[in-house]
């Protein structure tokens, strides 16, 4: 939950208070399944899924800004830390998640968008599904 300035608004302290009482605040769905795999609410599978699924979306999404684009691809990179502490032979069990983040990114390393996009809406469901799919451990 970030403001136009891509600053959040609640801070990682506030976060893990909330998260204490069982309010969840996320910037992405894979953060939010890396806390539900904390939690024993979905298995190391079902956040590699997650993951995989996002390291796809996120290059079909057409963004409004370069900003924008550089923005959650830095939020995935970020909650992806959290995937590989979870799963630490995650580059060697799931490499498919590497790789589309790679063919998402330009020759500087900076994110490509492809044709034909998914609209912001689509995208989210699709994540939604996923996530709700992989809460079968």
């Amino acid at each position: 939950v970030r403001d136009e300035s891509d600053k959040a608004h609640t801070s990682a302290s506030e976060r893990e208070s909330l998260l204490e009482k069982g309010v969840v605040i996320f910037d992405s769905y894979v953060e939010f399944a890396v806390k539900l795999e904390k939690k024993g609410v979905i298995s190391k599978g079902s956040l590699a899924f997650v993951a995989e699924r996002t390291a796809e979306v996120l290059r079909t999404i057409k963004y409004s800004t370069k900003a924008q684009a550089t923005a959650r691809f830095a939020e995935f990179r970020a909650a992806l830390k959290g995937v590989e502490a979870a799963i630490p032979n995650l580059r060697t069990t799931h490499p498919t998640i590497y790789e589309k983040l790679t063919a998402s990114l330009d020759s500087k390393g900076e994110p490509s968008t492809v044709d034909g996009y998914v609209d912001k809406a689509k995208a989210a469901a699709t994540m939604a599904w996923g996530i709700s799919k992989s809460f079968v451990k």
